[in-house]
């Protein structure tokens, strides 16, 4: 028998244009998904991108930092982070059933 059952994150992928949009004004220079609903982002101005970490870490409960901010091996005056985005709770409308 075949397992279907998936990890949330897994179902709920989102297109990095959407992902903008879920950590608006958060801006980094670049967004990128590395798979199994990670997304790292990275700031080319390290002092920017702390304090832009600083509040993605502090975000509205859907996102959650799965790394410490790191500089990239390729590009040292930048920064990184690598986070998730939870899947938006469902939300119970009164007389629908």
């Amino acid at each position: 028998m075949h397992n279907t059952s998936k990890n949330p994150v897994e179902r709920e992928l989102l297109p990095t244009g959407a992902i903008l949009e879920i950590i608006d004004p958060i801006d980094p220079n670049t967004l990128q998904h590395l798979g199994q609903g990670v997304y790292e982002a990275k700031w080319y101005d390290a002092e920017q991108g702390s304090a832009e970490i600083e509040s993605l870490s502090k975000f509205n409960g859907r996102i959650t930092l799965v790394s410490r901010p790191y500089h990239p091996q390729n590009l040292p005056h930048w920064i990184a982070v690598q986070f998730i985005v939870r899947p938006m709770p469902l939300t119970i409308i009164e007389g629908v059933q």
